[in-house]
């Protein structure tokens, strides 16, 4: 335990600072963090994704909850999702955790 005391005191007597959330999350070149940041992009589309998709069946249920327009552009975002969610999660979460490693 004291080596690690000391470790963690040699540390902060340095002067080094522990990084922001900005520093490390958003600016980070690290390839486990930016998979993390692949993962999220991922989930909150499939969210939004599976968002639209309630409104396009409840639509099919319900004729007439949309109008044409709005029923016109869920299908369109719908089919985008897929891509977002694909995209981040297969080959950026795989290729940038994982192949390093």
């Amino acid at each position: 335990m004291s080596q690690v005391a000391s470790a963690v005191g040699h540390h902060l007597e340095s002067g080094e600072h522990e990084m922001s959330f900005i520093r490390k999350y958003i600016f980070s070149t690290d390839h486990k963090t930016i998979g993390k940041q692949y993962l999220l992009t991922g989930v909150v589309m499939a969210i939004f994704g599976g968002a639209l998709a309630i409104f396009f069946r409840i639509n099919l249920a319900n004729p007439g909850f949309l109008t044409d327009s709005q029923y016109n552009a869920s299908l369109r975002s719908r089919a985008i999702m897929f891509f977002w969610v694909a995209m981040p999660i297969l080959l950026g979460v795989l290729e940038t955790c994982l192949y390093p490693l």
